[in-house]
């Protein structure tokens, strides 16, 4: 069973930049992920099903909810994988073939969701499998192919899975559809911008503080004079903006360059411009400090934010989302940036390695403020993204090449 990307699909007048389709053992295109595939990223979004009571009836009710852009191909790679555990079972005669899903029964879903998954998953990317294939059944009950499926994780797989969370041998990582949802439940630009500090900067949350307009009115170097640079048509080609974290605000008192790109300034300035501005207009006769995140809540307005703030978001928001890892920290997402950073800078576009492990873990170890060994390599504090890249592409559904 292969999966592969067709590049610049028109099918019935809709065009596809890339279109992923599933192959069986002999080459052919199976039909229904397919269908899915093309409803994903047609409509953007998911089919869900919710349950009502009316007249003493229970009835099911389908509806779509929206999907990032990023999550689709995470959805679309646990859908594969479900796949082929199907084709294994089929060799052995203990599921239909491929072609015809629309005959697997519930509890050879649930089987695979709760005996065979949480072996080698996290509880976190157990719930994202559950719902990528849950979306792809009720996909296939929307078309009218079978009836709504009851599909659920049972405690057991939840504990052994938590139990993988809990091993030494595994640190958290948050999912592009965990950030996609935090992000979409935040209130405010300031809670917004705290979390994407996290998992696009690398940020600690006692780190947030020292994001500084400027220093004694001295703007150079400070977000005041990134600002400037944002909106110069001189330097408009530029993608990335540094800023020097001053060891007073970092956990081994050693300054670093941190990086933001350029629609994570955007952000941020227009949070300087607009919330930041109003909160500091309420709190009546305080000055405007030079930190960039302020305090909002009654009593403290207008104080900047306490080195716990970012935490407090993370687990606020955290709490309201029931399927997510109830175990993940602010601090995973600091993880979640080093994982990513470290993909990034070993492995090309075409999926090759561009440089040696150490060379690209220097570059993590730097960016995070790690201190290398007297033998100017990383240290084991940073090494461990190399098995952290393992867990990220099982979670994001891309452990087999496209």
């Amino acid at each position: 069973m292969e999966k592969r990307t067709l590049k610049d699909v028109n099918i019935c007048g809709n065009s596809f930049e890339s279109l992923t389709v599933f192959l069986d053992s002999n080459g052919n295109i199976i039909i229904a992920p397919l269908l899915y595939t093309i409803y994903l990223e047609n409509i953007g979004g998911v089919i869900k099903c919710k349950e009502y009571e009316k007249g003493g009836e229970l009835y099911k009710e389908f509806y779509e909810d929206s999907l990032s852009e990023s999550s689709i191909p995470q959805y679309i790679g646990h859908i594969f994988n479900f796949f082929q555990y199907i084709e294994k079972l089929n060799l052995l005669n203990e599921a239909p073939d491929v072609h015809h899903s629309y005959l697997i029964q519930a509890s050879l879903v649930n089987k695979y969701l709760n005996s065979y998954l949480p072996k080698h998953l996290t509880s976190a990317s157990l719930s994202v499998h559950q719902a990528s294939i849950r979306s792809y059944f009720y996909f296939l009950s929307k078309l009218g192919l079978i009836a709504p499926m009851n599909i659920k994780i049972s405690r057991k797989a939840k504990k052994l899975s938590f139990d993988n969370n809990r091993s030494k041998t595994k640190i958290n990582y948050v999912s592009t559809e965990e950030r996609a949802a935090l992000l979409h439940r935040c209130k405010t630009k300031r809670d917004r911008l705290l979390l994407r500090m996290g998992f696009e900067v690398g940020l600690r949350t006692s780190e947030n503080t020292g994001l500084l307009l400027q220093y004694k009115g001295n703007k150079d170097g400070y977000l005041l004079s990134l600002f400037d640079d944002l909106i110069n048509p001189e330097k408009s080609h530029l993608e990335k903006f540094r800023y020097m974290l001053h060891g007073k605000f970092t956990k081994g008192g050693k300054s670093r360059w941190i990086f933001f790109s350029r629609s994570l300034l955007e952000a941020i300035r227009d949070y300087y411009l607009t919330e930041r501005a109003i909160v500091l207009s309420d709190a009546k006769g305080k000055l405007d400090p030079d930190d960039l995140f302020l305090n909002a809540a009654p009593g403290y307005r207008g104080d900047p934010i306490k080195e716990s703030r970012a935490t407090d978001v993370f687990d606020k928001y955290r709490d309201m989302i029931d399927w997510m890892d109830q175990t993940l920290s602010y601090h995973d997402l600091r993880h979640t940036f080093a994982t990513e950073l470290y993909q990034y800078e070993l492995i090309n576009s075409e999926g090759g390695e561009t440089r040696s492990q150490s060379s690209a873990l220097i570059t993590v170890a730097q960016r995070l403020g790690h201190a290398l060994g007297k033998d100017g390599r990383p240290t084991s504090v940073t090494t461990c993204y190399i098995r952290l890249k393992e867990v990220m592409l099982d979670v994001e559904g891309k452990n087999y090449a496209i």
